[in-house]
């Protein structure tokens, strides 16, 4: 089925896909990102990218570290980082599970979705 898309200037469209690991999700966000020229934005690879840079710096204060982490981050720079490793896998299902962590990664999704 074809779909044709077209928004005013003023309408934004943000499309969220939900569902189990290693379902597809991000598979056919990326195809319908790109067939419309919608942005797109993984939160697991945020997840991932919170993971590595933990794993790398050791801080002592995550949440703080993390804030400014992701104030600073450029979504295209996560492309050119390798965050599919076995320990960045292992810390990131245990730091998904931190609600202040999850909160920083929800401001930063905010944030992305508001300059679209």
């Amino acid at each position: 089925m074809e779909v044709n898309l077209r928004l005013k200037k003023h309408h934004k469209l943000i499309v969220a896909s939900d569902g189990s690991a290693a379902s597809g999700k991000t598979t056919g966000a990326k195809k319908i990102s790109k067939k419309y020229g919608l942005k797109f934005l993984s939160s697991g690879l945020l997840y991932r990218f919170a993971s590595y840079q933990l794993l790398k710096y050791k801080p002592k204060n995550e949440v703080t570290f993390l804030k400014k982490s992701f104030k600073k981050l450029n979504y295209n720079k996560l492309k050119n980082i390798n965050l599919h490793t076995a320990d960045i896998s292992e810390n990131t299902s245990i730091i998904a599970k931190k609600k202040d962590i999850r909160l920083i990664l929800k401001s930063f999704q905010r944030n992305f979705a508001k300059k679209i």
